[in-house]
């Protein structure tokens, strides 16, 4: 429970983007992602990173899974859903020397 909650402290701050990571179980950041905040992934993916977003809720969170089952964020940020990461800035933020 203490990690589902400082994922979700993670990426409440507000702006337009955060890169503080949090891991956790791909389930359990799966459940929070939805629940918390209504977001499911959307058509942008790369490599083993998903972009999750919610238009309601204006939030977006994108996620890196690693073979072990865990997920990790590796960005997140609030604003008008014509604002989000596409392809090429999620390519960017999911570089391994991007963290």
């Amino acid at each position: 429970m203490k990690t589902v909650l400082a994922a979700i402290a993670l990426m409440t701050t507000a702006a337009t983007a955060s890169a503080d990571i949090a891991c956790q179980p791909a389930t359990d950041m799966e459940a929070a992602l939805k629940d918390w905040y209504g977001e499911r992934p959307v058509d942008v993916r790369v490599g083993n990173t998903q972009l999750w977003a919610s238009d309601r809720h204006e939030t977006w969170t994108l996620v890196r899974y690693l073979p072990d089952g865990v997920a990790c964020t590796v960005a997140s940020g609030t604003g008008d859903p014509s604002e989000r990461p596409g392809p090429d800035r999620v390519a960017e933020l999911a570089a391994p020397d991007a963290e």
